[in-house]
């Protein structure tokens, strides 16, 4: 399979997402859920993958749980069964492991008649969740208000519980965040944020500098943007926006962020509407959480689509990510997984399922599991409605270096190579071998492009432009597509120049060292790299003009007729 990898030249800062729509080798892992499940929510500690969820259960409803065992998930076992159970597509249950080794759950449990008045219910297992044991509330404000969307991560011997807290809206207050520590009993409650958003979940990621809490602020004017604070031996600190979008909102957009550490950064991926149009976005932190870098998007509506964002993330090496999201697709929602490397390059979007583009489908969740990601999500359209999707993750285009800017090099010394490779052997669309030189004589420009890299089809006129005023020019069209009937349809329509060939990106990548479409290379009759230039080509280059005037008046030296 042609992997179609290599990213458009500043399609992460101008474009909407490039989307691969199946041909994965993907294949399902059913859970052991029953009809009606939802709210699914991965645990992982050490080598153990669990999958929690809200099933029915007659009257009421359980919070049921499974672990991976590397082919199939185990036999489901119940947290709690409960007809107090507060269940929704939002405000979703999970476990976690303590510091201790044992597992804790959380869930969330009416507390009075108010349509959104409910707790946090905690509960504890220390046998692997064979049996649990009641902890009562993470808080202990009394009050009948929405307590909820938590998130926990191991501290010490403990654990960290982070909260939404609504115990001061019932006098005109706002919502708050607010955390505990739980070791043997649970510690007092502490304000995170007096101020945030009343239904976006929260995230929090253990670190060496101590617990990092991300969720959405809320200003006095409604501005709802994604914002840090951090546990230290004094208390939190003050929260701080992590990056200024500045979307201003009166109401929640039910939709927070997903941070996790990898090695010694921390990724956030998180949804803004800032400026009236949804986006989903990335950044990466190098200090443990107290600065961002800029953000790159990582989806973008089209003519047709919208993303509806509610992100996940998972790491999948010491600097990539892999992350999960919607996007609304009329009726229909599209679960997306892309890869997300520190250095801001992407991979491209793949589609690895669907369900409603309405609340119903709740937020889709994602896992590494050896060399495979376990994708889960809603699907309400189905009894089955609890699905689990296993993707390998070498079907997961690799996140490449990005270019938000062209670039031009006539020195060898800027490229990773500094001649025509040789022994590099494309396919052309018939599916034969054939080389980039092909037995020309004269000099070769190798043209890297894509069928769904718009940067890359505005430029391919220049490039006719190019070769029908240089005969003595071989211009190779090198397609890094995944789906060669585009390209073979362009070719019968007459927009692609020259000769057209198709290579992986991983070929690409090994035999010319480039990550960045559109880029293109000339190489002289001795097969040296004289010039290159990563971007599209908008017009005549001078330099390029001069390279190949000159190479022409050798040929013609050196006694072959110039073409005319």
């Amino acid at each position: 399979m042609i992997h179609r990898s290599v990213v458009c030249s500043g399609l992460v800062l101008a474009l909407a997402v490039p989307v691969r729509a199946g041909g994965a080798p993907m294949s399902e892992a059913p859970p052991p859920a029953g009809a009606g499940a939802l709210a699914p929510s991965f645990s992982v500690g050490g080598d153990q993958v669990l999958l929690s969820w809200w099933e029915p259960a007659g009257e009421a409803h359980a919070l049921r749980f499974s672990r991976w065992n590397g082919r199939r998930w185990t036999r489901a076992r119940t947290v709690v069964h409960t007809a107090d159970a507060f269940v929704n597509w939002a405000d979703t249950p999970s476990l976690a492991w303590s510091g201790d080794g044992s597992l804790v759950a959380w869930w969330p449990r009416r507390s009075g008649d108010a349509p959104y008045a409910y707790d946090v219910a905690l509960s504890r297992s220390g046998d692997g969740g064979r049996t649990w044991s009641d902890l009562g509330l993470a808080h202990d404000d009394g009050t009948q208000t929405e307590h909820g969307f938590v998130s926990m991560a191991p501290e010490g011997q403990g654990l960290r519980v982070n909260w939404l807290d609504g115990r001061a809206m019932p006098e005109g207050g706002p919502m708050q965040l607010r955390s505990a520590w739980l070791g043997a009993e649970l510690g007092p409650s502490e304000v995170v944020d007096p101020r945030t958003c009343d239904c976006c979940g929260t995230d929090l990621v253990a670190t060496d500098d101590g617990p990092l809490a991300v969720f959405r602020d809320r200003d006095e004017v409604e501005l709802r943007d994604i914002a840090t604070a951090r546990r230290t031996e004094a208390g939190w600190t003050a929260p701080a926006v992590m990056h200024p979008d500045r979307w201003q909102i009166p109401g929640c957009p039910v939709n927070g962020p997903s941070a996790v550490l990898v090695r010694d950064q921390v990724a956030v991926a998180w949804t803004t509407g800032a400026g009236g149009t949804i986006r989903v976005k990335l950044a990466w932190s190098t200090d443990l959480g107290t600065t961002f870098g800029a953000p790159v998007e990582l989806d973008a509506p089209t003519e047709s689509t919208t993303p509806l964002g509610r992100v996940d993330l998972t790491p999948i090496s010491d600097d990539e990510v892999a992350v999960a999201w919607l996007r609304a697709d009329g009726d229909v929602g599209r679960v997306y997984v892309r890869r997300a490397r520190t250095d801001g390059a992407l991979g491209e979007a793949v589609e690895v399922g669907t369900t409603t583009a309405d609340r119903k489908s709740g937020f889709p969740q994602i896992e590494l599991v050896g060399d495979k990601l376990l994708v889960a999500w809603t699907d309400p359209r189905t009894d089955r409605s609890l699905r689990v999707q296993r993707v390998p993750l070498d079907t997961v285009p690799p996140a490449m270096r990005t270019s938000a800017e062209p670039r031009t090099s006539s020195s060898p010394m800027a490229s990773a190579i500094t001649a025509l490779p040789g022994g590099f052997a494309a396919q052309d669309l018939a599916g034969a071998s054939r080389s980039l030189r092909g037995g020309h004589d004269g000099p070769v420009l190798v043209h890297l492009w894509a069928s769904w890299c718009p940067p890359c089809l505005g430029e391919l006129p220049v490039l006719a432009e190019l070769a029908a005023a240089h005969p003595g020019l071989r211009l190779v069209s090198l397609a890094v597509d995944d789906d060669a009937s585009k390209v073979t349809a362009m070719v019968e329509e007459g927009q692609v120049p020259g000769v057209v060939l198709t290579a992986s990106s991983t070929e690409v990548r090994a035999a010319l060292g480039r990550e960045v479409l559109p880029n293109s290379l000339l190489f002289g009759s001795d097969d040296q790299l004289l010039w290159s230039h990563e971007g599209a080509l908008s017009g005549p280059v001078p330099e390029l003009e001069a390279l190949l005037e000159d190479a022409a008046e050798l040929r013609s030296a050196a006694g072959a007729p110039r073409p005319q």
